[in-house]
């Protein structure tokens, strides 16, 4: 190096064997910081699957214990359909109510810390059904439906003294849970008054959002069963979320009351999650997958 230059860059005088250690250090430095970052990767991501097995199991597990409790709960049919009849379940009873449930509770989990967001739908959901069992003298599930709203209410209210809102991540939980319990008994509760299509289109809010997430998974390649942290409907705004909470049941209690098809249920869901798939990966909706 120059006179000139060592007076221009004094923090460059470096011989050109100290030059190429300093790089070699720095690319060792840089290849640490990557591995250090990819174990976290790996740490975080460990963490959150194990923690995802956990809740898993335990859904099950209470899911289970509700049935014991509850046989009504028991899904043996999937409605009627043009061709087919009566689709039931047959075998596959026990494990078509245990996929179901955990869709229900992790559906509405999903959306618990969006304002308090599970509580509204929940309340909405359970209010609907209540109607429809009393429609239907059914006293069982109007009963179940009455005191799970009450139940969901008071843990509003415990979340809204505790932290100033009515939404806390318990909620989402307790919740689905009970939603779970109550939708999935109306059905042979009411004698098949109260199909499984009008249950769903009574939680269409929280199950479109749970596939349309799914969807998104698969199509990036990962597992739609993986758990995330990204909230649901993101880039949608509180008051339109509040009032489709309300129209949703509003809409399954007259599909049930002017007794539509089953099939024409189904399909309208099945549109309304393409719809709002499609929708949902708009760049400006702000939602991610």
């Amino acid at each position: 190096m120059s006179a000139l230059e060592r007076v221009l860059c004094p923090g460059m005088d470096l011989t050109a064997n100290e030059f190429r250690r300093l790089e070699a250090d720095r690319e060792d430095g840089n290849k640490q910081n990557v591995e250090s970052d990819r174990e976290r990767e790996r740490n975080g991501s460990d963490r959150s699957e194990s923690g995802f097995r956990t809740r898993i199991a335990v859904q099950l597990a209470a899911t289970a214990g509700a049935m014991a409790l509850l046989p009504e709960m028991k899904l043996t049919s999937l409605g009627a359909f043009p061709g087919t009849g009566e689709l039931g379940t047959g075998a596959l009873a026990v494990p078509a109510t245990m996929f179901l449930s955990l869709a229900i509770m992790n559906a509405v989990r999903k959306i618990g810390s969006q304002y308090a967001l599970a509580g509204v739908v929940s309340l909405a959901a359970l209010g609907a059904f209540c109607l429809l069992s009393w429609l239907n003298t059914a006293v069982l599930p109007m009963v179940l439906s009455f005191a799970s709203a009450g139940a969901v209410g008071l843990f509003m209210l415990i979340g809204r003294l505790r932290s100033g809102h009515s939404g806390f991540m318990p909620l989402g939980d307790i919740a689905g849970f009970l939603l779970a319990v109550v939708a999935l008994s109306m059905p042979q509760a009411t004698g098949g008054a109260v199909s499984p299509a009008v249950v769903f289109t009574a939680l269409a809010l929280p199950l479109v959002n749970l596939l349309s997430v799914a969807l998104g998974r698969v199509m990036n390649g990962r597992s739609p069963f993986m758990t995330d942290s990204t909230p649901g409907f993101s880039g949608t705004s509180h008051r339109v979320l509040v009032s489709l909470s309300l129209v949703f049941p509003l809409l399954a209690i007259a599909a049930a009351v002017l007794e539509v098809s089953d099939a024409m249920l189904f399909i309208s869901l099945a549109g309304l999650c393409a719809a709002y798939y499609a929708v949902s990966r708009r760049p400006d909706y702000n939602q991610g997958s």
